[in-house]
């Protein structure tokens, strides 16, 4: 759910959020510019072919969002080069909303996450103190792999997912879950768990087992579906 999606959803339901200590972040009116922005954005989504965007629902009408620069003023422990890469929520889970911004790079493709729980009260959002925890990134995504040695087998893997697919994956797993929603490989005495799907909100996940066969040269060759394990959209 993107961060507009999420705001609407909160302030249609009321949602609230305790912590035992929170930082207040104030909410901002979205301009004229911003709502014309979204509703364009809204026109080439496929999920929202159905509705009427200059209907009352989709008016618009009290939306808001939090920008970047309340956040920070905020919110301690950010720094200046530290980038916002996700405001969102899961409603199934109550509306729980997650802040992350991607920090320094302290070793080669590996960099600092920091993650906030956050939920909203009225006209203002309520986030926990920042959590850190390391990730590797590739080509955009946020891999939460192990080691170095891990991270370098797990790019074999994507690079051969992306180069030459999963023999007999099935067809809605290879739709809803592409090479670029990887964002773990484990090896395994089965084979490579591959788990996929968006990785701060929750939507749709799944785990994949896949059975590698190898040339002489020990590169892989194939990777074969075993079994989908947790596959669940929410």
């Amino acid at each position: 759910m993107n961060t507009l999606r999420l705001l609407l959803f909160l302030a249609a339901t009321g949602i609230a959020y305790a912590h035992e200590k929170y930082y207040v972040i104030p909410a901002s009116p979205l301009t004229l510019e911003e709502i014309e922005q979204e509703k364009e954005r809204m026109r080439n989504d496929p999920d929202f072919s159905d509705f009427d965007l200059e209907s009352d629902l989709l008016s618009f009408e009290g939306a808001f969002t939090f920008r970047d620069e309340d956040i920070r003023a905020a919110m301690p422990g950010l720094e200046e080069q530290d980038k916002k890469i996700s405001l969102c929520s899961n409603s199934i889970m109550g509306g729980a909303s997650r802040l992350v911004y991607l920090g320094e790079e302290f070793e080669p493709s590996r960099y600092w996450l920091k993650e906030s729980s956050c939920g909203l009260a009225e006209n203002e959002m309520h986030c926990g103190p920042y959590q850190l925890s390391p990730v590797y990134k590739y080509k955009g995504q946020y891999l939460n792999v192990g080691g170095r040695r891990e991270f370098d087998e797990a790019i074999k893997v994507i690079s051969f997912v992306e180069s030459r697919g999963i023999s007999g994956m099935p067809e809605w797993n290879a739709r809803v879950f592409p090479p670029e929603t990887i964002n773990d490989v484990e090896k395994t005495a089965n084979g490579y768990l591959i788990s996929f799907g968006e990785v701060f909100c929750g939507g749709c996940v799944a785990k994949i087992l896949v059975f590698p066969k190898f040339d002489s040269k020990g590169n892989i060759k194939k990777l074969k579906y075993i079994d989908s394990i947790k596959s669940i959209c929410i």
